[in-house]
């Protein structure tokens, strides 16, 4: 039975077939023929919709701060200045924004925080060059299935698509702290981030996806999920005395609540 590694999200199991999602729109670089006056006149709107469609998902997602930092990075003045730049030297609306977006990853990409927020900036600058397209990138997932998605990646907009047919996530990238690791816990859906083989998974095959055990086993069934560790109580008196440097009667409580726990593993 061939097993597939990654890092786990969450800790319950799930079958399902898989579902891969591709990304459809990846247009050319293009250049414009009218004014510097007209692109711009293009690109605001545009702008504008994605900024709204994340304040929208802000007020309506559990996890809303994600979208409401996401409405700021791609209404950010900086990014549009630089990407007027690009049209005045003849890209079009669509382009300019990207590239923009693009060279500003490249003056961040050493800050580890912001690495794993890049592709969701550069999902937010797709989104806005197809809407000076008009085109709407917009997830579809068949519902009424048992289905484990699998992509190279799932930007945040994407995941507030997830209905209840989605069982399970895969990305071949990603990390436990990326945004798609994120929502998914939070959604309570199990991941599997960072799965470098995700290629060879194709649409249809039956899997069981075992966060657990950071893999997914084709054509595996839940009866052969890791099982998690609990922990219970096993001794009244510590093994191990701990102490706690008190100034108040206050610290003394905090410390007390922490006393007297002794831990062992139950399998």
């Amino acid at each position: 039975m061939t097993e597939l590694n990654g890092i786990g999200i969450g800790e319950t199991a799930a079958e399902g077939l898989i579902h891969r999602v591709e990304t459809e729109f990846n247009p050319k670089p293009k250049n414009h023929s009218g004014s510097v006056e007209e692109q711009v006149a293009i690109l605001k709107p545009a702008i504008e919709a994605i900024t709204a469609e994340m304040e929208a998902l802000a007020e309506s997602e559990h996890d809303g701060e994600i979208f409401e930092a996401l409405s700021m990075l791609v209404a950010d003045e900086a990014l549009f200045d630089e990407a007027v730049v690009q049209i005045e030297q003849g890209f079009d609306a669509g382009t300019s924004f990207y590239q923009a977006t693009v060279d500003m990853s490249e003056i961040l990409k050493d800050d580890p925080d912001f690495a794993e927020r890049a592709s969701d900036m550069l999902d937010l600058a797709k989104r806005v060059w197809a809407k000076t397209e008009g085109i709407n990138l917009e997830l579809e997932i068949p519902e009424g299935e048992s289905l484990i998605l699998v992509a190279e990646d799932f930007a945040p907009a994407d995941t507030a698509k997830f209905n209840s047919s989605v069982k399970g996530v895969i990305t071949k990238n990603g990390g436990p702290t990326s945004h798609v690791a994120i929502l998914c816990r939070s959604k309570s859906i199990p991941a599997l981030v960072g799965v470098r083989d995700a290629d060879k998974l194709t649409s249809g095959q039956a899997v069981l996806i075992d966060p657990a055990g950071d893999r997914v086993l084709i054509g595996g069934k839940v009866d052969q999920a890791t099982v998690s560790m609990a922990f219970i109580p096993e001794f009244d008196e510590p093994l191990i005395p701990v102490y706690g440097n008190v100034g108040s009667a206050a610290d003394a409580q905090k410390a007390d609540r922490g006393s007297n726990r002794s831990w062992a593993v139950q399998n």
